[in-house]
């Protein structure tokens, strides 16, 4: 067992700190993956994550917060949603164009103008 007294007086050191992550690879993948996580939800930055991990200086645009923008919500795609809404709007579009094709439409039109001019 080493304590602080074996450590001070018996190598004179008295300034120590002593870094655990480094003995077993595991917990610095588990590490690296949880950062990587917290990079991709926006939760700090990939210079906050280099600092953490002891990797030196941080880079030009690290101090940027990054999201994925593949992010859907839950259930029906988004992109459904958008076809459903463009169907429904080319429909409705139809209906209307079918409206003002029809003879009774342009007649009535003309006998609004041909009254106005009396």
């Amino acid at each position: 067992i080493i304590n602080g007294p074996i450590i001070e007086q018996g190598l004179n050191c008295h300034k120590y700190r002593f870094k655990l992550n480094t003995l077993d690879l595991r917990n610095v993948d588990a590490e690296v993956d949880r950062y990587i996580k917290m990079i991709a939800s926006a939760l700090m930055t990939p210079n906050q994550a280099r600092n953490k991990l002891g990797l030196g200086k941080p880079y030009i645009g690290g101090n940027k917060y990054y999201m994925k923008s593949g992010m859907e919500e839950v259930g029906e795609e988004e992109l459904e949603k958008r076809e459903d809404k463009f169907i429904k709007a080319m429909e409705e579009l139809t209906e209307g164009i079918n409206k003002l094709a029809e003879d009774d439409f342009f007649k009535e039109v003309g006998k609004d103008e041909g009254e106005s001019e009396d």
